[in-house]
């Protein structure tokens, strides 16, 4: 089901435009989820106490 996916970014990565663009989106993601990660990490010491 998802090989069209696959297909597609590979057709664009030929051309040399996604990869760049999937780069930036994988920078943006990993940012998010480790500041997700650090306000739970935080809620739960939080909730935890001293």
């Amino acid at each position: 089901m998802a090989d069209w996916a696959v297909n597609l970014i590979t057709l664009i990565d030929k051309e040399g435009l996604s990869l760049k663009k999937w780069k930036v989106e994988k920078a943006i993601r990993s940012r998010i989820y480790i500041c997700g990660l650090q306000v739970i990490v935080q809620l739960t010491k939080d909730l935890i106490g001293p």
